[in-house]
């Protein structure tokens, strides 16, 4: 979004946008991210779509229609290329090995109209060292014990 971004001709993108049409911006940022992706030059293959909560059948068809878009971004979904991606990230994480974290934060996001759950989860590092987490990162989450919850009066 900056106004240094470099310009992207001849880039093909496709932007999948998930949300919650709870929330008064449903699916803001993936619009915001098609919108710049085009003021910027590049050429959408597939358009934009905004799922909800049950995002699977439409998430399903962008991605087959993604499949059969033109030139790279086509080639590259009808080829695989996730399985490359996913072996380059299963490499760095293997290479950190476990870190262990208690958790301090859980809090349900979606209203409590939805039958879904997305969660936040804020968690204490118990050793100094841990890897930055970035946006777009990956974490599994393995529970080792379950403490029950107070229920003090």
């Amino acid at each position: 979004m900056s106004d240094a971004a470099p310009r992207l001709d001849g880039v093909e993108f496709g932007v999948l946008a998930l949300g919650d049409t709870a929330y008064a911006e449903f699916c803001a940022i993936g619009k915001a991210i098609d919108e710049r992706l085009a003021a910027l030059g590049g050429k959408r293959v597939v358009e934009r779509v905004d799922c909800d909560l049950d995002f699977a059948e439409p998430a399903a068809k962008w991605i087959e229609r993604r499949g059969q878009g033109a030139g790279a971004a086509g080639r590259r979904a009808r080829h695989g290329d996730r399985g490359r991606f996913r072996r380059q990230a299963g490499k760095r994480a293997h290479e950190l090995g476990p870190v262990e974290a208690e958790v301090t934060e859980h809090i349900n996001l979606n209203s409590s109209r939805s039958d879904k759950e997305t969660i936040h989860i804020e968690l204490r590092l118990r050793r100094r060292g841990a890897p930055a987490y970035k946006p777009g990162d990956s974490l599994d989450i393995y529970p080792r014990t379950i403490r029950p919850m107070s229920t003090r009066c």
